[in-house]
């Protein structure tokens, strides 16, 4: 199966790069409880179900795998919905 024709194999590998990256980049703020469990996981969370979707559009159904990228969307909806909510840090005027 291919996705704009790029094979979903092809996809759902590169989809597991970013989220190996993010595993150990993540944004350094200062956050509590739900926020910074989104901050730091849902970020990675989201390629990886991406990767999933790929994989299971090929080894499962096309439903199973709408629903899992749709899981995916969401996990990176959290993760920009708590990186917008941050405070914003004063920038001083330049000299």
């Amino acid at each position: 199966m291919t996705f704009a024709g790029v094979s979903l194999w092809l996809l759902g590998g590169a989809a597991l790069v970013p989220a190996a990256v993010f595993l150990f980049i993540h944004p350094r703020e200062d956050a509590t409880g739900a926020r910074a469990w989104l901050l730091r996981w849902a970020h990675p969370l989201g390629w990886v179900l991406l990767s999933a979707a790929c994989f299971a559009g090929i080894l499962i159904s096309g439903t199973a795998a709408y629903y899992t990228a749709l899981a995916g969307l969401a996990s990176f909806l959290g993760f920009f919905g708590a990186l917008s909510t941050g405070e914003r840090k004063q920038v001083p005027p330049p000299v």
